[in-house]
């Protein structure tokens, strides 16, 4: 079971209107990246005290100018460009210790 709190973040960020869980990827289901993915990890550093000095951003999120592009490429069969997947169970488990650790 997720916290309700990080889905509520979750969901105000990236608007997702579907259902959100354990296994949801926050790049590869709800497409978070750049800007919003970066803002999403800073409210969970400021709120939770979270260290995320360890974590390779853009091994999960592309970039704010080629998320767009990726996003509906991928989806279309265009790019087959991959991100390591990161969940939103993993970012749970991540905010319980406190500090960024591999999924």
């Amino acid at each position: 079971m997720v916290s309700a709190n990080l889905v509520e973040r979750i969901r105000a960020i990236s608007c997702a209107k579907g259902i959100i869980d354990a296994d949801t990827e926050l790049w590869g289901d709800l497409g978070l990246h750049g800007d919003d993915a970066f803002e999403l990890l800073e409210a969970i550093h400021t709120d939770c005290g979270v260290d995320f000095s360890d974590l390779d951003f853009n091994r999960f999120f592309p970039n704010e100018t080629e998320g767009g592009y990726y996003w509906w490429g991928r989806r279309i069969g265009l790019w087959r460009k991959r991100f390591a997947s990161l969940t939103v169970g993993h970012l749970d488990a991540v905010i319980a210790r406190r500090r960024w650790f591999e999924p």
